[in-house]
């Protein structure tokens, strides 16, 4: 997804604030809650309960990899006027590795991990102390993000929003399917693992899209359109 969403970036010359848009709504995907519920819906509850591993390094790419590369976009698209901002290869690297997204989400994992391999078990009160705090964190960021969606398509923008639909509903579940044949997943688990592979690379972009434009000053607009799917001008309402 990402793969694509640079290339479409160049094939339609977009600038920074846009550019950091659709690169990173090409590779978010929304395969938490909705794609979760899609799966169990449609291939039970054995299929559901493979989602973990499907997931397992999604967090990690995001804020070790996709929000760092909209934070780049967004300080192109803004340069500070007190420096200018270095983007050669090194310098990338060097900002992935300072970012506060993917210090919090590499330090988690190892953390995890260390006291997993520690053989230290899980506090019992640790359940209900996240049993409240991540619904409350959710909530926090839906309710954030929501203030800033527009259900509308801007017309400007359709060739764009109908290229990432290609690439969300034909390119990226195809590379995804081949992948998992390749990898021997046709067989798991009574086909369920393609059934997995299948519906969660298949999921739209949803409300993360809206995370990057917010935090690093990128197009908000761009972003709805994107989110909203177009297949031709329009301006009225889409949803």
């Amino acid at each position: 997804g990402s793969l694509s969403g640079f290339i479409g970036t160049k094939l339609l010359a977009l600038p920074p604030e846009q550019a950091g848009v659709y690169t990173t709504c090409s590779s978010f995907t929304n395969i938490g809650a909705i794609g979760g519920l899609v799966l169990f819906l449609l291939a039970g509850e054995q299929a559901f309960a493979l989602l973990p591993f499907y997931k397992l390094f999604e967090d990690l790419w995001y804020y070790g990899v996709l929000f760092p590369i909209a934070r780049s976009y967004g300080e192109r698209a803004h340069p500070s006027a007190s420096s200018t901002p270095r983007f050669g290869p090194m310098a990338g690297v060097l900002r992935v590795l300072r970012d506060p997204f993917f210090l919090v989400a590499t330090s988690g994992i190892a953390l995890g991990i260390g006291l997993n391999l520690a053989g230290i078990h899980r506090p019992p009160q640790y359940g209900t102390v996240i049993s409240l705090l991540l619904p409350a964190s959710t909530f926090i960021l839906l309710f954030t993000i929501g203030m800033r969606i527009r259900f509308k398509v801007e017309g400007a923008h359709w060739k764009a929003a109908s290229m990432l639909l290609v690439s969300k509903i034909l390119l990226v579940p195809s590379a995804a399917i081949a992948l998992a044949l390749l990898l021997g997943l046709g067989g798991m688990e009574g086909g369920n693992g393609l059934k997995v592979v299948l519906v969660l690379a298949s999921m739209p972009v949803g409300f993360l899209g809206m995370v990057p434009p917010t935090l690093y000053r990128l197009d908000l607009s761009f972003a709805n359109s994107l989110g909203c799917y177009p297949t031709r001008p329009c301006s009225s309402s889409c949803r």
